[in-house]
C-alpha cells in the first residue's frame, strides 16, 4: 500500500548539530515529517543498512525465536525473517545483504486494547525502534481472545500501527498472525477482510489443530488446512494476501489405549482432560521439536507411519520412565512438501514456519542432513 506520508528522511551518520539543523528546517518549513535518529549503520556495506524496497511475488516468511542458529538458515528463497529475539546487528546485515526484509515480531496486551493513549505510546515506540535498528516493519502476533463486539479496536491497532509505519518508512511490511481459519476461531473474533486490507499479508497459523479430540492426531490435518485456507478465500480475501505457515514440530501423547490400526487414546488421563464452561477439553500432549522428534524415531516401535487422511506421519515408542506407549504426530519433509505444493496451487503469497530454530543445526552429519532436507523441501512451492 502506498505511505500515507512519503517523507522519511532520518539522520544516519550525522553530526548532533546536523540533526539539530535539520529538525529546526523541518518546523519551519512547515512539514509534518519529523526527523528521527537512526543508529550509525553497523554493517561492514553501508548500504545494507538501507530498508528493502523490493516486494516478491513469492514469500518465504520465516519465525526466527532463537538467536543461535541463524547463520546456518539457508537463506536461498527467504524473503522476511520475523524475529522474537533481541534485536541483532548482524541478522539485519545479513538479511539485507540477501535481499531480504527483517521485522520486529510484537504481540500487544489484550487488556490495553481500548486503551487509545497506551496504544499510541506503543505504536510510537515500535516506529522509532524499528527505525533505529534499520528494522523493515512489523508482524503483528496478537494473542488473546476477543469478542466480535470488540473486533473494531483491533483493526484501530493495526490501522494506526500501519499508518505510523508506513509514514516512516513506505516500503515497510505490516503483517498479522491469525488463526488457521475465520470467524471465532480459538475465540479470536477478528474482521479478517479489514485485516488483509491494511496490512501487507495475513501469516495463517496453520497448526496446533488439536484439542478437541480424545485421540491423538496431527497437528495440522491437511482437510482443516485447506478447509481454512479455502474459508478465507471464499471470505473475499486474496491469494496474495494469504501466507501459510506450517508447524516444524509436532505432538507427543501418552497412550491410556492402543486400540486398532494404532489410534491412540487417552481417555481417563488425568491431565488430559479439563473443563472448560461445562465442555470437556482434551490436552494436546507434549509439543517437540522437530530435531528432538527425529531422535525419538530412532527408538520407535513401529518406525514412521503415514496417514494418508490427514497427512502426516506418526509413530509409536515406549516411555523409557513410565514404560507405556507413547505416539507422536508430527511433520517432515514428504508431508510438508504436499503443503507447500498446496499452497503454490492455491497461489498464496507465500509460505512460513513455525519455527526456523527447531532444526538440528548443530548435531551429527545425519542431523544436518535431516534439516537440509527440511530447507530443500521448500522448493516445492518456487519451483
Amino acid at each position: 500500500m502506498a505511505a500515507t506520508n512519503s517523507c522519511y528522511s532520518f539522520v544516519t551518520m550525522y553530526s548532533y548539530s546536523t540533526f539539530l539543523l535539520l529538525s529546526v528546517l523541518a518546523v519551519f518549513s512547515g512539514s509534518n515529517c519529523f526527523v528521527q535518529h537512526v543508529d550509525p549503520c553497523p554493517c561492514k556495506d553501508p548500504t545494507h543498512c538501507n530498508f528493502i524496497t523490493k516486494t516478491p511475488e513469492k514469500e518465504l516468511f520465516v519465525f526466527q525465536a532463537s538467536d543461535q542458529y541463524w547463520t546456518d538458515y539457508d537463506w536461498s528463497y527467504i524473503t522476511t525473517v520475523a524475529t522474537f529475539t533481541p534485536y541483532n546487528p548482524e541478522v539485519m546485515c545479513t538479511a539485507h545483504s540477501k535481499g531480504a526484509r527483517l521485522v520486529m515480531a510484537e504481540d500487544y496486551p489484550g487488556n490495553q486494547l481500548s486503551n487509545a493513549t497506551y496504544r499510541s505510546a506503543w505504536v510510537k515506540q515500535k516506529v522509532e525502534l524499528a527505525t533505529k535498528q534499520h528494522m523493515d516493519g512489523i508482524n503483528i502476533d496478537f494473542e488473546s481472545v476477543l469478542s466480535l463486539k470488540n473486533s473494531h479496536l483491533l483493526i484501530a491497532l493495526v490501522n494506526e500501527t500501519a499508518q505510523a509505519f508506513r509514514t516512516a518508512n513506505p516500503h515497510t511490511q505490516i503483517t498479522f498472525d491469525v488463526p488457521y481459519g475465520p470467524g471465532c476461531t480459538w475465540s479470536r473474533c477478528y474482521d479478517y477482510k479489514q485485516l488483509a486490507a491494511i496490512c501487507d499479508f495475513l501469516v495463517i497459523m496453520d497448526y496446533d489443530m488439536v484439542g478437541g479430540s480424545p485421540y491423538a492426531v496431527s497437528n495440522d490435518g491437511l482437510k482443516l488446512v485447506r478447509l481454512g485456507i479455502e474459508s478465507f478465500q471464499a471470505d473475499g480475501i486474496p491469494n496474495n494476501k494469504l501466507v501459510t505457515a506450517v508447524p516444524w514440530y509436532g505432538y507427543d501423547f501418552t497412550c491410556t489405549h492402543l486400540l486398532q490400526d494404532n489410534i491412540c487414546s487417552f481417555i481417563g488421563q488425568q491431565d488430559g482432560v479439563k473443563i472448560k464452561n461445562g465442555v470437556q477439553m482434551y490436552g494436546k500432549g507434549v509439543q517437540r521439536q522437530y530435531k528432538i522428534i527425529t531422535q525419538l524415531l530412532k527408538n520407535s516401535t513401529t518406525g514412521r507411519i503415514f496417514n494418508e487422511t490427514l497427512g502426516s506421519p506418526f509413530f509409536n515408542y515406549v516411555d523409557p520412565t513410565t514404560g507405556g506407549i507413547r505416539q507422536l504426530w508430527y511433520d517432515d519433509p514428504e508431508s510438508l512438501m504436499i503443503r507447500y505444493s498446496y499452497a503454490k496451487s492455491s497461489q498464496l503469497r507465500g509460505v512460513s514456519m513455525w519455527n526456523a530454530d527447531f532444526l538440528d543445526y548443530t548435531g551429527d552429519p545425519d542431523g544436518r542432513a535431516l534439516t537440509k532436507a527440511m530447507w530443500d523441501a521448500i522448493n516445492s512451492f518456487f519451483l
